[in-house]
């Protein structure tokens, strides 16, 4: 059916529904392979597999393809239809962290989500702001007419990736953004399907996603039944510190269906794998399983 990586992880025992994990840029799906048995564990269907360009499946890591962020929202399409096969009738959550977070809420707002679906849970997001993405579009978009939509961008990586780990005081490597957890940061580092440079082409797309997210028009697109759950580290440098997600809170009540925020003030980027990540594997289960049953 599908001629890349992903993964089923069925319930331990009675069902009581169905999470699809959506993974962020540069990295891929194996990494939630703890977090998606835990859930397991606790009665949920998980459904994990990699974006366009991630992953040991992808032709070139950090390249979409001729098809661009449509690609993406395909790839989503089809794990949405493969977890509906696979868990009939289920109440289903769509998890996305980071990147993932933009591709599924970007999902949400532009196509019809599964009848089943109850809500969405967006770990380590922003709000996107319009001025930065506007110059990210206009600097990518030269770069894609000059050197290609494949070409790797050592300017771009310095102002996107590169800027993050100056949140860091005494920073141990380039990627200690990500976590608090040296352990993490170091396989994170070895693992050769990760921390690599994306293509002018997928931080295009991307600029273009986040320019559609940042008007309040798009969120009243969300359905009125959709609960949105946000999670996010205090230290995060994608999420502003904090300000990211308290600002997508605060639009998604105003324009949108609601939201409820959560934020971990201690924790970095990858909150899931954080010290502290059973205080927050908890906190997800619970919170998804307490509007599942309302």
């Amino acid at each position: 059916m599908t001629d890349f990586d992903w993964q089923w992880t069925p319930a331990s025992d009675e069902a009581r529904g169905c999470i699809v994990i959506c993974h962020g840029m540069a990295e891929h799906h194996r990494r939630y392979d703890a977090f998606a048995r835990y859930l397991a564990e606790r009665g949920w269907h998980v459904l994990t597999y990699d974006h366009p360009g991630h992953g040991a499946g992808a032709s070139t890591l950090g390249d979409l393809g001729p098809s661009g962020w449509n690609a993406v929202t395909d790839r989503l399409t089809v794990m949405l239809a493969h977890a509906a096969d696979r868990a009939p009738g289920l109440p289903l959550w769509i998890l996305g962290h980071s990147m993932g977070s933009f591709a599924v809420l970007d999902y949400a707002t532009s196509l019809t989500l599964p009848d089943t679906c109850r809500g969405l849970v967006l770990v380590g997001p922003d709000s996107p702001q319009t001025l930065p993405t506007r110059a990210l579009q206009a600097l990518t978009g030269l770069l894609k007419w000059r050197q290609g939509a494949s070409a790797v961008s050592p300017l771009v990586q310095k102002l996107t990736f590169g800027q993050f780990n100056r949140s860091v005081a005494s920073a141990r490597t380039e990627s200690d953004w990500i976590c608090g957890d040296p352990a993490v940061v170091d396989a994170y580092l070895d693992d050769p399907l990760c921390g690599f440079a994306c293509s002018v082409g997928l931080w295009h797309e991307l600029s273009q996603v986040l320019l559609r997210l940042a008007r309040n028009s798009t969120l009243q697109r969300l359905p009125a039944g959709c609960q949105v759950l946000i999670m996010a580290g205090g230290r995060d440098p994608v999420g502003r510190f904090g300000k990211g997600p308290r600002t997508l809170a605060h639009r998604l009540r105003q324009h949108g269906p609601g939201a409820e925020l959560k934020l971990y003030p201690t924790l970095r980027h990858e909150i899931l794998n954080e010290k502290d990540k059973a205080l927050v594997w908890a906190d997800v289960q619970k919170m998804v399983a307490d509007f599942t049953a309302h």
